[in-house]
Formats: C-alpha cells, sequence, structure tokens
C-alpha cells in the first residue's frame, strides 16, 4: 500500500506541485516507490526540459561567485526548518573527502525533494518571511563538491546530472550523525 501511494504522490508531486498537499508518509517503502517514480518520470520526459535542467543548474552555479555561499544557504534552511543546531564535518571515504552537513530540523516532505536538485524552484517562493525562497541555494553547494547528497529518513537521494537520484542509506557517523535520530544530513 505504501509503495504504490508513493508512486500516486510522486506522479502528483512532479505533474502539479502547486496542488499537491498530501501528507508524506514516513515508510522506507513509500519513500523509495517516490524516489523510483520520480527517477522514472524524468527519464520520460521530453528532451528540451532536461536542456533547461542542464542550462538552469548553470546559471544557479555561477549566480555566486563565493565558493562558501553554499554553506550560507544551508544554515540559512536549516533556520526555515526550525532547526536548532547545524553542524559541519569532512569525511574520507575511499580516499575521497566528503562535506557532511547536520542538522535536527523539520525532515525532507515529498513536495521537498524536487526543488533541493531542481534550480529556480522553490516551495517556499509565496513566503517572503523565509530565507531559501529563490531556488539556488543548495546548488550553490557545488561549488565545493561534485554530488549533493541528502539523507533524511526515509527519503535518500541526491543530484546526479541534474537530475534526482536514489543513494544510499548513509551510515551512523559516531558522535555526529544518527540516521535514526532526528537529524538530516
Amino acid at each position: 500500500m505504501d509503495e504504490q501511494l508513493g508512486r500516486l504522490h510522486a506522479t502528483a508531486c512532479f505533474n502539479s506541485a502547486s496542488t499537491f498537499n498530501e501528507p508524506t508518509l514516513r515508510s522506507k517503502e513509500y519513500a523509495n516507490a517516490a524516489l523510483t517514480e520520480f527517477v522514472k518520470l524524468q527519464r520520460e520526459q521530453p528532451e528540451i526540459l532536461s536542456t533547461l535542467l542542464k542550462g538552469g543548474n548553470q546559471g544557479a552555479k555561477r549566480l555566486n561567485t563565493d565558493p562558501y555561499q553554499g554553506l550560507r544557504e544551508v544554515i540559512q534552511n536549516a533556520d526555515d526548518l526550525n532547526a536548532t543546531s547545524v553542524q559541519f564535518a569532512v569525511q574520507t571515504v575511499q580516499g575521497n573527502k566528503q562535506l557532511v552537513i547536520v542538522h535536527n530540523g523539520l525532515p525532507v516532505e515529498l513536495p521537498h525533494v524536487l526543488p533541493m536538485i531542481y534550480p529556480f524552484y522553490s516551495t517556499k517562493q509565496k513566503s517572503a518571511e523565509l530565507k531559501g525562497r529563490f531556488g539556488i541555494g543548495l546548488k550553490t553547494l557545488t561549488q565545493l563538491g561534485e554530488n549533493l547528497t541528502v539523507h533524511s529518513a526515509p527519503f535518500h537521494f541526491g543530484s546526479r546530472d541534474d537530475h534526482v537520484a536514489m543513494v544510499e542509506e548513509a551510515v551512523p557517523i559516531d558522535n555526529f550523525y544518527d540516521p535514526h535520530a532526528n537529524q538530516r544530513c
């Protein structure tokens, strides 16, 4: 049941996000089905939309020349999500350094997934009091690294080739990140 609802909600969210207001289920089955459906819908979209996404991402990345602007954006987004703590760390995985950012704000909901990956698309556009309402903040993180990955159980996704992609669930980091706690990575 959760899988079917995940696919249905993803399709509704993809096709008409402004009218989508269904509650997000917090199960792995729901999240995985929804993300799988987003991947499928992106593959089926017309070439012009893929071209627009690619150009939009390139433009969003170039809007700010400050390589650390993305870090400020993460803090602003965490504040918009009522976080009381934001932590930064660097870890090395298979010889590659990774910047890891964790906050304890509200969790990712299904309607947040596409705006976190797509340029100039925001769920906050109608909220003048919110800082992250322009839809470019997380894209500025690509100045620090290529692959943006988000972990907010049960959602585990990232930006790959300008599209949403499913990723493996993050492993705990001692004294820093626990995927089963109220944290977003």
